[in-house]
């Protein structure tokens, strides 16, 4: 399903997600390539719509240089690859010592939008059913990296 798009604001244009930040999947899931210090992190059942649910984060093992690159900082936008794709929210909670799990997309703006217009703009095309079609799978639908990262933005 093709979305028109409206006429943007003074300033603003189009961008695809890739160039408006980092946009990086998180860490495999493999106990015998697992190793280094227990850390908690966030899966797909955590990122609900404009919100985390973190009464039951689990833990994995994670060297100190994953748990650098996998970090959750605010303003990070982790958007789920599987399930409900697309589904996401911003991470506002403050200092935290999550990692994310590779279902989950995290997208680190470089300054020139604010998550929060991406969250509300994956909602909105995946209310409208727009988002289908960047969906990968017959049965099991997944919002893939390279299918997210083409996505145009309003920055």
């Amino acid at each position: 399903m093709k979305e028109e798009r409206p006429e943007l604001p003074a300033g603003w244009q189009l961008a695809p997600i890739d160039d408006l930040g980092e946009l990086r999947l998180g860490k495999m899931l493999d106990k015998s390539k697992n190793q280094g210090i227990p850390v908690q992190y966030l899966r797909n059942l955590n990122v609900r719509w404009f919100r985390f649910q973190v009464e039951d984060v689990l833990s994995l093992l994670a060297s100190p240089d994953e748990i650098e690159k996998l970090s959750i900082v605010d303003g990070d936008l982790l958007i789920c690859e599987g399930g409900e794709p697309g589904r996401c929210a911003v991470w506002r909670g403050g200092a935290n010592a999550f990692v994310y799990q590779k279902a989950l997309h995290r997208f680190r703006s470089h300054g020139g939008i604010e998550p929060e217009i991406l969250m509300y703009m994956l909602r909105h095309r995946s209310e409208t059913g727009a988002l289908s079609d960047s969906f990968t799978g017959t049965t099991i639908k997944h919002l893939t990296r390279e299918s997210l990262a083409r996505l145009i933005g309003d920055s």
